[in-house]
Parts: structure tokens; sequence; C-alpha cells
């Protein structure tokens, strides 16, 4: 009898390590994943702007802050894929210090290590936002982002 009590503590021991052990993995990740984000600014006149992505094997999260001059600023998350070398994504976003998120889609087009903001026809299909299917998209005029440390 005394042997099996042995045993089954032993095993607890063990199963109770093992569960320690996943934890801390699981908290190294994190702290990977924050280290993957890569960080970008932009000034547009009196504007400015702050870009953060992280690419999750294709789909790329992050935060979007839109900071303007003479109107409320825009706080948000983003989130979407690459279609080439055009980043389409979904953003959720605050208007001002309001508790109400608002949903539009925003494009940016990666070149020379650069981001530049799109504008384009956009249209609603079943309550979704989107862009418009072969309307050209303008990427002279927006915001372009360039790479700066994250903070």
């Amino acid at each position: 009898m005394k042997n099996r009590a042995y045993y089954i503590f032993l095993l607890f021991v063990i199963v109770l390590y093992s569960c320690n052990q996943n934890s801390n993995t699981a908290n190294t990740g994190t702290k990977n994943s924050k280290a993957d984000s890569l960080c970008y600014a932009s000034v547009l006149g009196s504007d400015s702007a702050k870009l953060v992505l992280s690419d999750q094997k294709g789909i790329i999260n992050g935060t979007l802050d839109l900071f303007f001059n003479d109107k409320d600023d825009l706080t948000g998350k983003i989130s979407g894929s690459f279609k080439g070398d055009t980043l389409y994504l979904d953003y959720a976003y605050r208007v001002g210090k309001k508790t109400e998120y608002f949903q539009n889609p925003f494009v940016f087009l990666k070149k020379d290590g650069k981001y530049y903001q799109g504008y384009g026809e956009i249209t609603s299909t079943f309550g979704r936002t989107h862009f418009k299917e072969g309307a050209p998209i303008d990427f002279t005029k927006g915001f372009v982002f360039s790479a700066v440390d994250c903070k």
C-alpha cells in the first residue's frame, strides 16, 4: 500500500511540474510575438500617424493611430492580409474619446520598405464596407509610413 501511495504522489509531482513548464513556455511566446512587431510613422502636413504591424502566418494584425490637427484623433486595431504588394485591412477604430467603435477598410501599398496609404471608392455589401472591386486606388495623397523603432 505504501508503494502505491508513493507512485501516486510521484505521478502528481510530475504532472504538476509539467503543467508549470507549459505555462512558462506560453509566457515566452507572448514576449516573442511583441518583439516581432514592426512600427511605422508618418507626417502629412500638420497631421501624423503611427502604424504597428505583426505578421502571424500571413494574417496581419496591429494598431493604427491617426492624429489630426483640426479634428478628433482616430485610434484602433487593424487586421487583414496582403494581395501581392497591397495590404488590405479592416480598421476598427474610435473617434476621439468616444467609446463607440466604427469599422472601415484601409489599404496600403508596400513599396521600398514604406507603406503608402490608398484612397479609393468604397462600397457596402451586406452591411460590410470594402473597396469597390475594379475601381482605381490612389496611393499618392495619403500618409507615407516609414519604419521607426517600436517604443
